[in-house]
């Protein structure tokens, strides 16, 4: 999943998911390949703590933000407020998360209040940033 920010290039953000017991999900490489072919530098985004070192050694990311706040960030409307409040921060050229039960309910919420797109199920994304459903 991922929506755009108005076309202007910046680095793309990628969500990147723990498991119940902290550690990153299989998944995160793939979605890192994918944002790395619609942009070249790939910040990470961590919601969870735990899995800070296992992140920062992970190839292909430029750096891992981590979210630092009281919500509980398992919640998918306090994870999608702070992805709202890293955009407004960073301005990133886009989102990309795992094609996941969270990622699938994160990521609309988040474009939903930054008033943005958001294209969902894509199997591959082909260099340039076209996308294939």
């Amino acid at each position: 999943m991922l929506f755009n920010h108005l076309r202007r290039r910046f680095a793309s953000a990628v969500l990147l998911e723990t498991t119940a017991k902290g550690k990153l999900a299989p998944a995160n490489k793939n979605i890192i390949t994918a944002a790395k072919s619609i942009d070249k530098e790939c910040v990470g985004v961590l919601l969870d703590s735990r899995a800070k070192d296992e992140a920062a050694s992970l190839p292909g990311l430029s750096k891992v933000l981590l979210v630092k706040t009281e919500a509980d960030l398992r919640l998918s409307g306090s994870a999608a407020a702070a992805i709202e409040a890293l955009q407004q921060q960073h301005k990133f050229a886009c989102w990309v998360a795992a094609h996941s039960p969270f990622g699938k309910d994160v990521l609309p919420r988040a474009a939903g209040i930054l008033d943005l797109p958001c294209i969902s199920d894509i199997m591959s994304v082909a260099e340039g940033g076209t996308v294939f459903k």
